[in-house]
């Protein structure tokens, strides 16, 4: 594909990620799929592209605001992007975008006489809803956390568990070309910088290796999953944590996965079987609505991976920002409360809930659990220190930044996704 070819992808892509509400990964997958004709420097070319608009947006919406441009016109962001450079690009050949119309050509003039610097937020592409949960997260340092997040992250991959070898693994790893380092500090974690294809790893297919954040890996070895337990997973996804937790249960105890979602518990279904952890049991169930039989249990632990904003992974997912709201912020923290309030009627005296969320924002982390406490006074949030000395006292704790009843983990400071946790203990 030629370069006129690939910028009319890029536009109409962007289209059906501002328009139809689709993530850009979804959107890139599906024209790949159906473009067998590009080949790999394109597909690059376009998934980069796509990513890197979606970053910028913020900023490139901003100066077209100013100048009286339309916002969410595909084609004037690109404008706004490519600055003079449109004008070779948009040639009207074959497959690439049209010539620029007469407005078009006046609104690209505006444009490169623009001088006016965007404020710091749209140059930080922090929307209005997310940035008072931002400030109040990081008080001064929020910029330096948004910046963060304009970075490309790393790929981080996880070991099964922590019996395995991981100098082994990353010496089998590093034998076929794979630039890989140890993550700083999950001991379960492999960092991989670069790209690299499937085909390079194929521990991912046998159950040895799974994809994911090393926060993540943290977030789920904190919880305290100890042989003989019994554990709820109340929002299982498609079971990266509730893979990590069976691990440690070393053969006895139980995890039973909770989502709404068939799909993606299907997907936790085969990754568990996959890696060889039959003691993970799937449930399909609405967590705040199912009946209190299917729940009935004496949780010994109940990990709450709530629904959320997802701002801490906007590294990975620049676009994801965009699809929220103000409305849409509001709704998820009375999801997040109602989760709470279940976990904290299934889970036994003694026993604990673990709360995460990967947010960085206020609502949805600190002010949640401050609620929750106010509203239930049988619980107590444990200090990090002792929730790392429980779950990892032979390792070295991160320096995490410490929140009112819990603590963080974010790109910034840590080079991971942005993860809050706490951990409640029950009296009894």
């Amino acid at each position: 594909m030629r370069d006129g070819p690939r910028w009319l992808t890029v536009i109409n892509l962007l289209h059906t990620v501002l328009d139809q509400g689709i993530s850009a990964d979804l959107a890139v997958r599906r024209w790949s799929k159906a473009s067998r004709f590009a080949g790999s420097k394109d597909r690059r070319f376009v998934g980069d592209t796509l990513f890197d608009l979606c970053r910028q947006l913020g900023r490139l919406q901003w100066r077209l605001e100013a100048i009286d441009g339309n916002p969410v016109d595909t084609r004037a962001l690109a404008l706004a992007y490519l600055g003079d450079d449109a004008r070779m690009l948009f040639d009207g050949s074959d497959h690439a975008p049209a010539p620029l119309s007469d407005e078009e050509e006046r609104l690209l003039v505006r444009l490169t006489g623009l001088t006016d610097e965007p404020p710091v937020e749209a140059q930080l592409s922090v929307p209005d809803w997310a940035l008072p949960g931002m400030q109040k997260s990081f008080g001064d340092g929020w910029q330096a956390e948004a910046k963060a997040l304009l970075e490309q992250p790393a790929v981080d991959l996880r070991m099964r568990d922590l019996g395995r070898n991981r100098d082994d693994m990353l010496k089998n790893l590093g034998a076929r070309g794979l630039d890989v380092l140890p993550t700083p500090y999950s001991p379960l974690g492999l960092r991989l910088q670069g790209r690299f294809a499937a085909g390079d790893v194929p521990e991912l297919n046998d159950g040895q290796l799974e994809i994911q954040d090393e926060a993540s890996q943290l977030a789920a070895l904190l919880v305290g999953v100890e042989q003989g337990m019994q554990v709820l997973d109340l929002c299982a996804g498609a079971g990266g944590k509730s893979l990590v937790m069976a691990a440690n249960l070393r053969g006895q105890g139980q995890v039973l996965a909770v989502d709404r979602d068939e799909y993606r518990l299907q997907e936790a279904g085969k990754r568990a079987r996959r890696a060889k952890l039959p003691w993970i049991k799937t449930l399909c169930a609405d967590a705040i609505n199912a009946p209190d039989e299917a729940l009935a249990g004496s949780w010994d632990r109940i990990l709450v991976d709530a629904p959320c904003t997802g701002s801490g992974t906007w590294r990975r997912s620049p676009d994801a920002r965009w699809r929220m709201n103000a409305l849409a912020l509001a709704e998820l923290t009375e999801t997040q409360a109602a989760l709470l309030d279940r976990a904290a009627g299934l889970v036994r005296p003694g026993g604990r809930i673990a709360y995460v969320t990967c947010s960085l924002l206020a609502e949805e982390n600190a002010d949640q659990i401050a609620q929750f406490l106010s509203r239930h006074e049988g619980f107590e949030a444990l200090s990090f220190e002792t929730v790392w000395q429980d779950a990892l006292e032979e390792y070295t704790p991160p320096s995490v930044l410490l929140q009112p009843h819990g603590w963080l983990m974010t790109p910034a400071q840590h080079g991971t996704d942005g993860f809050f946790m706490t951990v409640l203990r029950r009296a009894g």
